[in-house]
């Protein structure tokens, strides 16, 4: 398995922390380190959601695009998007949200960032994805 670090405007945003990076260090080759392009909610195509580094990197390594778990620094923003990209480009595929390792700046606790997350699933039309919860798996 493969680990996909996909930045968002890093110039801006600044780059992935190191708190992350640390424990992937002594992986086998093959990790892999993308940068997003800019941010669009308004592109049909997702293109700007992170997805489609992720396809990118599947099809260089030959991975599997059967599943995906995905985490992240904003649980209702990128890694939302990041998941609805990768429903459009696979849409057979488990798309499985590890709640304990993603965040959000938009409120005060992880269940109101899956709560949006859920709200956001709706509006935009994301297919089946299962959240990883603390104690048990949650599926949609």
């Amino acid at each position: 398995m493969a680990i996909v670090f996909v930045e968002a405007k890093p110039e801006e945003y600044g780059a992935t922390d190191q708190r992350l990076l640390a424990p992937v260090r002594d992986y086998e080759p093959g990790l892999w380190w993308v940068e997003r392009k800019q941010y669009r909610r308004d592109d049909p195509n997702w293109a700007h959601s992170g997805a489609h580094q992720v396809e990118e990197v599947c099809a260089v390594l030959g991975l599997a695009t059967d599943r995906f778990r995905v985490c992240g620094v904003n649980t209702d923003i990128c890694v939302f998007f990041t998941m609805l990209g990768l429903n459009r480009l696979y849409p057979e595929a488990r798309l499985e949200l590890v709640e304990r390792a993603c965040n959000t700046p938009y409120c005060d606790s992880r269940p109101l960032a899956v709560r949006d997350f859920h709200m956001y699933a709706a509006r935009y039309g994301l297919g089946s994805y299962v959240i990883e919860l603390m104690e048990e798996s949650e599926t949609k």
